[in-house]
């Protein structure tokens, strides 16, 4: 699609809208809490903020074309390899980000106190349809190709990733959240290099939205499986963005420096 000024408009007001209906929906969590019976609900509901407002601007923009148009990008008919990748990558840095947690001195983990393996595959769907996948139609769906035509890659991941990680905002203030614990600190960093993972995993498959909602689940799912503790005044989530960082930067490498940093060089031969 040929960038222009209205594509900028329509990038704004998808913005503002995702955070507009996921701030409000989330509001009510800032003053009472947990005190909500529907406090988990309101969690799920608000996380559908990117999408729903991708289904408005595109509606408002494109008509119904632009909705199949969106539909579309799901792709689910990918290579196998790439199934593997979003799967597996997760629990590889689960496993790496745990290994780096025990050698610089980390207590090993009580896995006793984290779910059976055997229903990772439920937790899967359910954070693939609810807890994280639902997102993606919104962030790599609609902002991200429309970043692409006017930014390379690794500036659109920067830029989204900003954009994804502020969003959650409010839930670092609501009890309960699963932001509601860690540092916004290091949050943002860690929001900041999965989004150049996407990106990557994005431009490999040709766009497959499904490919990225399956690996947004397997990140937020596994992450249930490796409980850790702070040494000193260390969080856990430091050895996640050195991690996810590492493997950010091999990857970059691996697709093309010149092409993942150039702009107009981002399309997959």
């Amino acid at each position: 699609m040929e960038y222009n000024e209205s594509e900028t408009r329509n990038l704004l007001l998808y913005f503002l809208i995702a955070y507009a209906i996921s701030w409000v929906i989330w509001s009510p969590l800032l003053v009472f809490g947990q005190e909500i019976s529907a406090a988990s609900l309101l969690i799920i509901i608000g996380g559908f903020g990117p999408l729903l407002s991708a289904v408005i601007v595109t509606w408002i923009v494109e008509g119904r074309a632009g909705l199949r148009e969106l539909r579309n990008r799901v792709k689910w008919r990918v290579g196998v390899g790439w199934y593997l990748v979003a799967l597996l990558l997760p629990i590889v840095i689960a496993f790496l980000v745990y290994g780096l947690y025990l050698l610089v001195g980390g207590t090993p983990a009580d896995f006793s106190s984290v779910p059976s393996w055997y229903i990772y595959p439920i937790g899967l769907l359910f954070v693939f349809f609810l807890g994280g996948g639902n997102e993606e139609p919104g962030w790599r769906g609609f902002a991200l190709p429309r970043l692409l035509t006017d930014h390379s890659p690794l500036v659109t991941s920067l830029i989204l990733g900003l954009i994804w990680a502020f969003w959650h905002f409010p839930l670092f203030f609501a009890e309960g959240s699963p932001q509601a614990e860690l540092p916004f600190e290091l949050y943002l960093p860690h929001v900041l290099g999965m989004t150049i993972v996407f990106t990557w995993l994005y431009l490999k498959t040709n766009g497959s939205l499904f490919i990225a909602m399956l690996y947004h689940a397997g990140l937020n799912t596994v992450a249930g499986y490796f409980p850790m503790e702070s040494i000193g005044f260390i969080h856990p989530l430091a050895y996640t963005v050195i991690v996810e960082w590492v493997i950010a930067i091999i990857l970059v490498m691996a697709y093309g420096q010149a092409r993942f940093v150039g702009k107009g060089n981002f399309q997959e031969g």
